[in-house]
């Protein structure tokens, strides 16, 4: 037996860091009727990321200096709240793969330090739509002092949205900060200056002078005059003109970083932003923004994000995350623009047709839609978001004092919503176009707080603690949880568990209330679009199981309980046929089967347990006992006795077989392997990867 515990321990490795790098993993669902989550996950899986970058989701600090030590890096960001950090280092993240495979070899326990790694995900900012025939209209007759004129008469959005008249029933957004993450504000510009009060570059670490202009680009700036501009009867006014703007730039001019976006989340929830307005995304499922977001809801911070200038159905990231409002983009007819990307998700719409006038730097003088007066018309759902951010802080300022839950929030200004396009909720416009004064006509107490679950995914048997006497649960990261609801018009939710209780599966905030089907699987571990990509992925294990009819109620965010989703299985072992070969030949002789046998060895490569049995040179069966944690083993073939291992020493030997699940036949998956002469034992793999994960 002394030959093969090599193999099991890099074994060992080889599927803990699989499960430490499975940001890509699939799951197919158990039938026809959930989505086809495999498609669904093609599209946030296969992303660009930022070479020579990790992020890392640790559970001991020293651990994570180690790792980086191990590979170079220097720690860019640790966001202590959520026990996340950035690291940077010269080379590939493949480079950086290897060495931290190495590291793990080296000491098997140190994995228990880590959530998480993934790579940084590359993202984009929702760019504007433009028309030059825009610029140099006529000007209004009355100029103000300083020579700019009010533009309110140009403003078709924020009358559409009804927020003069919210301002007139004395809700104007005082009280409420809005951090806006973008290309950075011009602080300088007349209708902003005061309006910044705290600014925060998250690649930096540092707070900035919240009154220069701090821009790389316009974009941010055009943002931040729909959300709150001053109203002091020159320039534009804002849908909130009074809130306060946080300023983080993520856009540099290139985006900085899922890690450094992470930290300008916590830093914004933890400096009195109540408000989060997004207007950018991407591909690329990152467990480091789920959480970042996670813990904004969790504060009742909401998270406002655009739906994209796409016009297809698509899945991306931050928009598909549990408790993102997405907004799409409506016309002045109150239609919705041909370019606003659709899809269940859409919460709402709000004006972002073309010609949404807004304010842009004073250094951008190319795009004046009037000479020299720093203001421009832009389009896109970029444009949509801002107006339902102003909205929210409008909301946010009546029921100040009530710690409404970001949910109630976001019902609030569905509720309240004029239905533009289909009858109800429809994929191009969610429930309507934005109406502040409806939503603001609206008693909360109606809405409910909304749904809050944690499903922790772990083995069916837990592993024994020798130091406390217990068994300890042994939880399982990697896994995607797909959460489909029964009614049509909801949106499905996906998610991916991490490692440790408080992230061990899926803890999903601000969820409607009402009947899911849940579906949980964790197969292809070493897909060629993971971060491992060691070798082509499977699809036999893909099937995990589900959870029929789940309910969510309303329910307070008290997480003293735990719905737990066992992974568990009896891997039955069947080798139906022996063959043995001397130099090319099959030998026949039936006193050679008389003597030779082999034994069956089960490694559980997660807990260390170990279960073997003897079968003949004419086959055998072998199940796993009852008592056999989950969830992953590797299955060795060794000779029974010396003088068996001296007999094949100069033969080949072939099995062939299948390994089966839960006893039931659509979950086999054969095999047939050799082994050389000489070797002693062999390792039964399903040809792509040397382990079966067993669920």
């Amino acid at each position: 037996m002394k030959r093969i515990k090599v193999n099991y321990i890099l074994l060992a490795v080889f599927v803990l860091i699989a499960l430490v790098f499975s940001s890509c993993v699939r799951l197919t669902p158990s039938d026809n009727e959930a989505l086809k989550t495999r498609e669904v996950w093609s599209q946030i899986d296969n992303a660009p990321y930022i070479e020579g970058r990790l992020i890392v989701g640790y559970t001991d600090y020293e651990s994570l200096e180690i790792l980086a030590m191990a590979i170079g890096a220097e720690i860019t960001v640790n966001i202590e709240r959520i026990q996340a950090a950035g690291l940077k280092f010269s080379g590939t993240v493949e480079t950086a793969r290897e060495k931290i495979k190495d590291l793990f070899e080296e000491d098997l326990e140190l994995l228990e330090s880590f959530r998480y790694i993934e790579p940084s995900y590359d993202r984009y900012l929702i760019e504007p739509l433009k028309d030059d025939s825009l610029k140099l209209v006529d000007l209004p007759s009355v100029l103000a002092d300083n020579g700019i004129p009010n533009l309110e008469q140009f403003l078709w959005g924020i009358k559409k949205v009804k927020a003069p008249e919210a301002w007139a029933a004395g809700y104007d957004g005082t009280g409420v900060t809005v951090a806006v993450f973008d290309t950075g504000i011009d602080s300088t510009h007349p209708d902003l200056q005061g309006q910044v009060t705290l600014r925060y570059d998250p690649v930096l670490g540092l707070e900035i002078d919240p009154d220069i202009d701090y821009t790389f680009g316009a974009h941010g700036t055009h943002v931040a005059g729909t959300i709150a501009a001053k109203d002091d009867g020159q320039g534009v006014v804002g849908v909130a003109p009074g809130a306060s703007l946080m300023d983080i730039p993520i856009f540099q001019p290139g985006y900085i970083g899922d890690e450094f976006v992470a930290a300008g989340i916590v830093y914004a929830v933890e400096n009195g932003a109540t408000v989060l307005s997004n207007s950018w995304g991407g591909k690329g499922y990152s467990s480091v923004l789920k959480d970042a977001i996670d813990y904004a809801n969790f504060n009742n911070v909401v998270f406002v994000n655009s739906a994209g200038n796409s016009h297809t159905d698509e899945i991306g990231t931050p928009k598909m995350y549990p408790g993102v409002v997405v907004v799409a983009a409506s016309t002045a007819v109150d239609g919705i623009t041909y370019f606003s990307t659709r899809g269940l998700k859409v919460s709402v719409a709000a004006p972002g047709d073309y010609t949404i006038l807004s304010t842009v730097p004073l250094w951008d003088v190319a795009e004046f839609a009037y000479p020299d007066l720093p203001y421009a018309y832009y389009g896109g759902t970029s444009m949509a978001c801002p107006h339902v951010s102003g909205a929210i802080a409008i909301l946010q300022q009546k029921h100040a004092g009530m710690e409404l839950t970001a949910y109630q929030y976001r019902r609030l200004i569905e509720l309240g919503a004029d239905d533009i396009m289909a009858p109800g909720k429809d994929i191009d416009s969610g429930y309507g176009r934005l109406n502040i004064v409806k939503s603001l006509a609206i008693n909360p107490s109606i809405i409910g707080q909304g749904g809050n679950v944690m499903i922790s995914t772990q083995t069916a048997r837990s592993k024994y603690d020798e130091e406390f006497g217990w068994y300890d649960p042994v939880f399982i990261p990697g896994v995607y949880v797909t959460l489909i609801p029964k009614d049509p018009k909801m949106a499905p939710l996906y998610v991916k568990s991490t490692g440790d209780l408080s992230g061990a599966g899926a803890i999903l905030f601000d969820i409607d209330p009402g009947y899911y089907d849940v579906y949980f699987g964790n197969g292809d571990l070493w897909a060629e679009d993971s971060l491992l990509a060691m070798i082509s992925g499977r699809t036999q294990e893909q099937v995990g199981f589900a959870w029929k009819n789940y309910e969510v109620g309303h329910s307070l965010k008290d997480f003293s309980w735990v719905d737990v989703a066992e992974f568990s299985s009896s891997p039955k072992v069947v080798v139906q046929d022996v063959k043995i070969f001397e130099e090319d030949v099959e030998l026949k002789n039936s006193e050679i089967a008389a003597f030779v046998h082999f034994d069956l060895i089960a490694f559980n490569a997660m807990t260390f347990d170990e279960f073997s049995t003897t079968i003949p040179y004419s086959g055998g069966t072998f199940t796993l006992p009852n008592s056999a944690p989950g969830p992953l083993y590797a299955f060795f073939l060794e000779p029974y006795s010396e003088d068996v291992d001296e007999f094949l020493m100069t033969r080949d030997a072939v099995f062939v077989g299948y390994v089966e699940y839960d006893n039931n036949p659509s979950r086999r998956i054969p095999f047939k392997v050799k082994m050389a002469a000489g070797t002693g034992s062999v390792l039964i793999t399903d040809s792509w990867s040397p382990y079966f994960s067993a669920f």
